[in-house]
């Protein structure tokens, strides 16, 4: 693409041409470590990524997953978001709203559909035990 921001593994409107590419698991390059957080931003290609990981994210102590819920990028790799969260929470994981300046993450319970035009909306998988370890005080005096 001519914007590097919309390369993806996946045609888009935005591509110009091809190249090859070397690729492989996160199993592979975690080779039986568990990392502490792992960052998504792989233009629609992050449940791919996600089931290539499944012995990091299914142990006690899970890395927090920071991903982009791009819905237009997801669906050129014919998935949803909601297939994105279905397979987190099969995982054990709830989806929290990231939000500015490091307060307290949103939780959204699994019933909640999501309905949102940003294009690029970060996200956090993670569980209420370990946000809390992450944000261990919550300040309402405004």
């Amino acid at each position: 693409a001519a914007h590097s921001g919309y390369n993806s593994l996946n045609a888009s409107d935005y591509t110009q041409g091809q190249m090859p590419i070397v690729t492989t698991t996160l199993e592979d390059v975690l080779a039986g470590m568990t990392p502490r957080l792992i960052k998504l931003d792989i233009e629609g290609a992050e449940l791919d990524a996600l089931k290539g990981a499944q012995e990091a994210l299914s142990g006690k102590d899970k890395p927090y997953i920071v991903s982009e819920l791009n819905q237009d990028a997801l669906v050129r790799f014919g998935y949803s978001r909601d297939d994105l969260r279905a397979f987190m929470k099969f995982m054990g994981y709830d989806m929290f709203i990231l939000q500015r300046d490091g307060v307290f993450p949103l939780l959204v319970p699994e019933n909640v559909k999501i309905n949102c035009n940003i294009e690029n909306l970060n996200v956090l998988f993670s569980t209420p035990r370990q946000v809390g370890l992450a944000w261990p005080e919550l300040d309402l005096n405004g």
